[in-house]
């Protein structure tokens, strides 16, 4: 669970330094496992929301109900009150639910709008 976390988190950070063309000051690295994402920041994302599809663990086109599935699923899995007892996994796990969210709402509008339109 922890190396979801992790892998999430630093896949959002390297996207965004990427984004502003700098290098990255740190990493999260937990001690015991990394993932190396080199291999995935040299590809150019092949949809322009692709990271959020990434963060909520489903590839891009999903329909609003898988949407919401994978996201409360995602919730249940990581909410910060299941970590309250260790300070450090509580913070990663507000982090995470915070980008989690943010991912959904994101998501949520771009596909309400194509249903529109």
């Amino acid at each position: 669970m922890l190396k979801r976390l992790f892998d999430i988190a630093n896949a959002n950070w390297n996207h965004w330094r990427a984004e502003k063309k700098a290098e990255p000051e740190f990493e999260f690295r937990p001690e015991e496992e990394f993932h190396d994402f080199s291999e995935q920041e040299s590809a150019p994302p092949s949809h322009p929301l692709a990271q959020y599809y990434a963060n909520l663990e489903l590839k891009p086109g999903a329909s609003r109900e898988e949407l919401k599935n994978s996201w409360r699923r995602l919730m249940k899995k990581y909410h910060p009150d299941l970590h309250s007892k260790d300070e450090e996994k509580k913070r990663i796990a507000d982090e995470l639910t915070r980008r989690l969210n943010e991912a959904y709402h994101i998501l949520d509008k771009d596909l309400a709008k194509h249903e529109k339109g």
